[in-house]
């Protein structure tokens, strides 16, 4: 349903804007519909979102992968919701001095 409404709803940007344009891209220039230029812009900004997306995602999981293979067996995991080392093991009051 969703996909023929917007169907519908491309063909009607494209009926209504017919009136031709001057495009010039580097050194290369022509004339086209307005809808074709706003449609292979938007396609083009698609493009680099995805591309740009997926080598995010790809650097994400590459480099957890190399967390998870250097990992040491002799280090448990600790629980879920664990703090880590640093934070020490006793329980801290809001406000409370630091020992030494």
């Amino acid at each position: 349903m969703v996909s023929l409404v917007l169907g519908v709803a491309l063909v009607d940007f494209i009926v209504q804007n017919t009136r031709s344009v001057k495009v010039e891209f580097f050194s290369v220039s022509g004339h086209i519909p307005v809808s074709v230029a706003l449609l292979a812009a938007a396609l083009a900004g698609a493009a680099v979102v995805v591309v740009v997306g997926v080598s995010r995602t790809t650097q994400i999981r590459l480099a957890a992968r190399r967390r998870w293979r250097h990992k040491t067996v002799a280090e448990p995991e600790p629980p879920s919701g664990a703090l880590p080392k640093e934070y020490g093991t006793e329980p801290k009051e809001f406000g409370a001095e630091p020992k030494e």
